[in-house]
């Protein structure tokens, strides 16, 4: 009656990137008699949905009111088969995942456009 989430870590090319080689790292669920075996599911999730997924494997429905991610069991068990939209932000970038689009914006701040023109960007990073 253990549910089990195993998620793998990035190799240090992925790492700080809101590119394919940051945002996706392989993920599996194992929970007997829940999930089916040998389950395979390509939908983008994000580890913040596990907070909320363990809470539902758990039963515990009302702590999930006011919390970000999205449960991820009812994909995993089969019973829905899509997920919502994925949002990353890493320094100056940020990047949006829905379904198969990537959508991946460079967006820095004032200050460290500012810096930039005065070429002090090796400070900007605040």
């Amino acid at each position: 009656n253990t549910l089990i989430i195993w998620v793998a870590d990035h190799s240090i090319y992925g790492k700080g990137s809101c590119y394919l080689s940051g945002t996706k790292v392989p993920m599996i669920l194992h929970w007997p008699g829940k999930i089916p075996s040998k389950t395979i599911i390509n939908e983008n999730v994000s580890l913040i949905d596990l907070y909320k997924t363990s809470l539902a494997a758990a039963n515990q429905t009302k702590m999930q009111e006011n919390i970000d991610g999205e449960n991820i069991l009812p994909l995993a068990m089969q019973t829905s088969n899509t997920h919502g939209t994925v949002y990353s932000e890493v320094n100056w970038f940020r990047s949006v995942i829905k379904g198969k689009y990537h959508y991946v914006a460079f967006r820095p701040s004032q200050e460290a456009i500012r810096k930039m023109a005065e070429n002090t960007v090796d400070h900007a990073i605040d």
